[in-house]
């Protein structure tokens, strides 16, 4: 590593700025050799100049790191950055040590960010009850938010489980939080997951009504399902109702007709 700094500092003085990649590398090579405060050293000089680190600067950190109060440290910094950890991140700390959230949990006095990090994560890549259980936490100490409810309506969509997405659609209704689009975007693209493409019609609808469009990709896929499943009056009216709210990418009725 000696190597590599002697050849940042000969960028340095040949005007050659460092960017992003080349701290990542440096990184890299630290956090093979288990160097966690050079690591955080360097994530600190790329905050100074301006350079911002992402997911993969903070996998490299973990590369072989077990200590809790850095793995403590590291899930502090990346919740102040806002940067949501990666599957490799997640892997590292919660799969490989299986204890280090529950410890975390005890040491930390977790905010909002840092239960809306692990929620997000445990939904994304790991277990949907998991999240569930510290989402009730954060209901219980009156700091859940949108972010939270998402994250569990897209956990039980991803595990097949779209009636328990929906209990939480309506809870977070209950308690005053506007569903976004985002929230509706998750329920349609669970449906379709599922094959309940009617389910998917029937959120869509509600979707527009509210004043929000779906991103094309979901407006296809959803077109697509109703016409295989033989409800292309359903899926005309929708390719219509979609192009007169400016989705001029999604299958449109013309395309219907041909197929019919």
């Amino acid at each position: 590593m000696t190597r590599a700094q002697e050849m940042l500092k000969m960028m340095k003085e040949k005007g050659v700025p460092p960017n992003a990649r080349t701290y990542n590398i440096l990184i890299n090579g630290y956090g093979r050799d288990g160097q966690f405060a050079r690591c955080f050293r360097i994530l600190e000089e790329m905050e100074q100049l301006g350079i911002k680190p992402n997911e993969i600067s903070y996998e490299n950190c973990l590369y072989k790191n077990n200590k809790l109060p850095e793995a403590e440290i590291f899930l502090r910094d990346i919740g102040d950055r806002g940067i949501p950890p990666n599957a490799q991140i997640y892997n590292m700390l919660f799969v490989k040590r299986p204890r280090c959230l529950e410890m975390l949990m005890r040491n930390l006095s977790p905010n909002r960010v840092i239960y809306n990090t692990f929620i997000r994560c445990h939904a994304k890549y790991g277990d949907a009850q998991k999240a569930f259980t510290l989402h009730q936490e954060m209901v219980e100490k009156g700091i859940h938010n949108r972010m939270s409810y998402n994250s569990l309506i897209m956990g039980h969509c991803r595990e097949g489980n779209v009636l328990q997405a929906i209990q939480h659609f309506f809870g977070m209704e209950a308690r005053g939080i506007v569903p976004i689009s985002v929230t509706y975007s998750i329920l349609i693209e669970g449906h379709c997951r599922s094959n309940d493409f009617c389910g998917a019609y029937d959120w869509c609808k509600e979707m527009l009504a509210k004043g929000f469009v779906p991103s094309v990709s979901i407006c296809n896929e959803l077109i697509t399902g109703l016409e295989n499943e033989g409800k292309l009056q359903q899926a005309e009216l929708l390719g219509h109702e979609l192009s007169e709210k400016g989705s001029f990418g999604c299958i449109g009725s013309s395309d219907l007709s041909a197929v019919a």
